[in-house]
């Protein structure tokens, strides 16, 4: 049998990733000068991104957009992902 291509989840399978939203979270918010709070990643866990930068901008009276916030984190995943992000053992 012949494949044209296979796939694979690349999060945790190929790529040592399971931590780089978390460090978004940390990194997100010290660049405003807030500390994470211990309760924060609980209170976002189950929610949407756009649901999360609501929640983020009430909660620490920010005076950004959703979107804004949103394109923020997406940015900060594709620069972990494109430059810091080592590839799990074996998959080179």
């Amino acid at each position: 049998m012949k494949f044209k291509g296979a796939v694979f989840d690349m999060d945790g399978t190929l790529l040592d990733s399971m931590h780089v939203w978390d460090q978004i979270d940390v990194d997100f918010l010290a660049a405003r000068g807030i500390p994470l709070p211990d309760d924060y990643r609980e209170a976002v866990n189950k929610m949407r991104s756009y649901d999360i930068a609501v929640y983020t901008i009430k909660r620490f009276h920010l005076k950004e957009k959703p979107e804004d916030l949103v394109q923020e984190w997406i940015d900060m995943a594709i620069d972990a992902y494109s430059h810091t992000l080592p590839l799990k053992d074996g998959v080179y």
